[in-house]
């Protein structure tokens, strides 16, 4: 593909791995190709001559080079789902002309039938099965043939499609887009200058183990690759472990598929898990320990075979998942190993009860610290930004300013140092007056 000469030709891509939010929080998606496919293509295309458009969801760690992006619909509404992302291809080739149209996102078969603002609270025992009303996702094929110019890529059902009056120059892509999305690999682009957190604390984490969960879980529902998964980067999480391996911990990180690659530190050792009972058989593998830091938005529920559906658009359809096991509640109620400081996370969509929700998690999951964050709007999540409340048994809560995850970690990892010591139980201020985390009265 990279010797094909495409000078002149104008090419509309669709990319990325679009959602089909359920909640606030839990959405559908598809993991059968990297979420970089896409994007690689288009640019090999570019290198090849072509003048790429490409319609994909906002993502915080690809950045493609040589295209144009187009990231929101005709009404300056951001594109999320599977339907934002066809919306938004149709109005591109209205407003045309292109040569062609490949369809490289990773879409879903199914979408919610209901969508719900704020965080759906479900909960059971684990093993208990959860019913989840879902219904066909938009159908591609039937889109791109009515656009009326030549079109391939994937239906929602991940099988390649091409319309019959594909040109020789197209069919010669096609031939090498299926092969080459096996080779894609993308990983975030970090800060290139890391500020080195000794310079601001003494390591004073040395000795200790700590364990920390990060980025999602996702938990396969179709035999095509469709998952029901939280959303979450996994920058916080990759940022904590660092600022724990620089304080001179032994860090276990365990981290679900996300695009970034493992923190580089000595003292790091990384684990990779994709559903949650792979997350919670790594954590429990690795105690005893002395801290356990909760970061992952871990999928509630799973299923314990994947269906082989093939709902046609906006078809209804049950789907019966069985309740996950509760990772942060294990380890806070673990019988023999509990580490002796437990940490969770908890992200929220209501900001009347986001304190409320947080106290409850921390008494019900046997924690010691919740660092709870409020989600207001989708586009908010995964941003390089981030502002915790935190929550403890005794103590009155308390409020970060909006600061880098970066800084957040610092701070959180400050935190841990207090509640560690001997002096914590008397301080009336956790963190020092040289700390990096603000905090602010509620």
């Amino acid at each position: 593909m990279a010797n094909m000469n495409l000078t002149g030709k104008r090419l509309l891509i669709t990319a990325g791995r679009p959602r089909e939010d359920i909640d606030g929080i839990r959405h559908y998606a598809n993991h059968k190709r990297a979420e970089g496919h896409g994007y690689a293509v288009a640019e090999m295309l570019a290198a090849c001559g072509a003048d790429v458009t490409v319609v994909a969801p906002e993502s915080t760690l690809i950045d493609p080079r040589n295209c144009r992006v187009v990231q929101h619909s005709g009404h300056g509404q951001s594109i999320k789902s599977g339907h934002d992302v066809m919306q938004a291809t149709a109005e591109q080739v209205i407003g045309g002309p292109y040569d062609a149209v490949l369809c490289l996102a990773s879409i879903s078969s199914i979408k919610s039938a209901q969508q719900f603002k704020h965080k759906l609270k479900i909960k059971s025992l684990a093993g208990d099965l959860v019913s989840m009303a879902i219904a066909g996702n938009i159908d591609i094929e039937n889109i791109t043939q009515a656009l009326g110019i030549p079109a391939l890529g994937y239906t929602s059902w991940q099988e390649t499609f091409r319309t019959p009056d594909l040109p020789l120059w197209l069919s010669n892509i096609a031939q090498n887009i299926e092969n080459h999305q096996n080779a894609v690999q993308f990983t975030a682009i970090l800060d290139s200058k890391r500020e080195e957190f000794l310079s601001v604390a003494p390591p004073t984490l040395r000795n200790k183990k700590i364990i920390i969960t990060s980025g999602p879980t996702e938990e396969t529902v179709t035999a095509t690759g469709d998952v029901i998964t939280n959303f979450s980067s996994g920058r916080q999480g990759h940022e904590l472990a660092l600022a724990f391996a620089n304080c001179g911990a032994e860090v276990v990180y365990v981290v679900g598929p996300t695009g970034f690659a493992a923190p580089t530190h000595g003292s790091i050792q990384s684990i990779k898990v994709r559903s949650a009972k792979t997350m919670l058989a790594a954590c429990k593998g690795n105690l005893p320990a002395d801290v356990f830091v909760g970061v992952a938005a871990v999928a509630d529920f799973g299923c314990i075979k994947p269906s082989p559906l093939r709902l046609t658009e906006n078809k209804g359809y049950t789907l019966a998942l069985d309740q996950n096991p509760d990772i942060l509640e294990t380890m806070g109620q673990h019988q023999w190993l509990r580490p002796a400081l437990v940490v969770g996370f908890a992200a929220e969509t209501d900001p009347h009860n986001i304190l409320a929700y947080a106290k409850g998690k921390l008494f019900k999951k046997g924690a010691d610290l919740i660092c709870a964050n409020l989600i207001e709007k989708p586009s908010a999540q995964g941003t390089k930004d981030n502002q915790v409340f935190f929550v403890t048994r005794d103590a009155e809560p308390r409020r970060s300013k909006a600061m880098s995850k970066r800084d957040i970690a610092f701070g959180i990892a400050e935190e841990i140092i207090n509640l560690l010591s001997e002096e914590a139980q008397t301080r009336t201020e956790p963190f020092s007056s040289v700390s990096r985390l603000k905090v602010l009265s509620l």
